[in-house]
This record gives structure tokens, sequence and C-alpha cells, in this order.
């Protein structure tokens, strides 16, 4: 982001979920490069103009020292991104919190605005594609659902889209930007589809 890039108002936080095990893919994700930079790093300089602050989800504090975040890990390993999503509400100080998964490299500035504006009037905001898949983890979630989340961890829930079911969301048609989906990076096929002949994304040597 340059140029007219300014914070997004009243105060929001930004979430990056960092924590994955990678299984599809068969490699650490994180390692990933877009555009010749770390793919966290990548988004966290997307954000930062946006945000303040940016919380990350990992249980790696020291891999992330060099960025201007805090590193927040979950309470118990390996439960998946709700959990994630509840240890970083906790520490949140802003109510509207924008949450986006690590593997989805480039998050539209115009649906993050569109999602932040939609949650004012709503319990969270996420996308949906056209034929109505959500896209959980590029979304805005609010600080009055800590209380559920907190509930549907501890049953054994793993899904945010579990909180669809009781809570008020708003759905943004990703086809508002032109989009059927948000690019992600989950298997190996993702990683070459992604990489589109422009070497945009690549994967960072020795691993």
């Amino acid at each position: 982001m340059t140029g007219g890039a300014h914070p997004i108002l009243p105060p929001a936080a930004a979430i990056i979920l960092a924590g994955g095990a990678s299984t599809r893919l068969g490699f650490d994700k994180r390692v990933l490069l877009v555009d010749g930079v770390p793919i966290v790093d990548h988004l966290h300089g997307l954000l930062r103009p946006l945000f303040d602050p940016i919380i990350i989800s990992s249980g790696d504090p020291q891999r992330w020292a060099h960025l201007d975040a805090r590193v927040v890990a979950d309470r118990a390993p390996g439960v998946g991104p709700l959990m994630g999503l509840l240890c970083c509400l906790e520490v949140s100080p802003c109510d509207r919190n924008f949450v986006i998964a690590c593997d989805i490299p480039r998050p539209p500035v115009a649906l993050i605005r569109r999602l932040l504006d939609e949650a004012l009037e709503h319990d969270g905001a996420v996308p949906v594609t056209p034929d109505e898949f959500y896209e959980p983890l590029c979304g805005v979630y609010r600080r009055k659902l800590l209380p559920a989340i907190e509930r549907m961890v501890a049953t054994g829930e793993r899904r945010p889209r579990a909180l669809y079911e009781e809570y008020d969301f708003a759905y943004v048609p990703l086809s508002d930007f032109g989009l059927v989906a948000l690019a992600n990076v989950n298997t190996c096929e993702d990683l070459t589809l992604h990489l589109g002949g422009t070497g945009s994304l690549g994967r960072a040597e020795g691993t």
C-alpha cells in the first residue's frame, strides 16, 4: 500500500492467522514468497497502513520479531483456526477485527473496507462466493463474539463458520469486486495455479 493509504476509522485491528500445519501443501506455507517477500511479511506490509494493532497468531514469536506486531500463541496447539481467533480476540483492544489466513496473499483492500463497514451493523462480516461458499478466514469478527467462541472451543468446535448459525453476520458478495473466489494456497496444485506464469509467488530457497 502506497499513496493515499490511511487508517480505517474507527480503530480496528488486523489478525493474521499463521499457525497452520500446512499438511495439504507438504511444507510450511509460511516460507512462501510473494513478490520476493515471505508471505506473512507481505500481508503485514499490506495491512500495516490500515490497521493498528496487527496481531499474529503463531506459536513462534521469535520468527516474527522483526515485524511491528504482537504475536499470540494458541492456548492449545493443533486445535484449529477458531482457537487462534479466540486467543487473538482476547488480547485485541478493538471491537472490530479483520482476520486473514496467511495463505490468502492478496485480499483486496476495497473488500477489507467493505467488510469492516458491514460489521458496524452486524456481529461480523465474511465474503461469499457466487456459489455461496463462505470465506471464514478473510472476515471481520467483533469482540462481542468472545463468549460464544470460548464456548464453541470448549465443546470441540474448530470452524469459525459455526458462528454464522447463531449470530448476525453480513455476507459480502465477492462478485461485487469482480471475483469468484479469493486466491489461497493450500495444496501444491494451488501453488502452481497462483504462480500464473508471472513468477510473483514462489518458495524460499532450501525449503
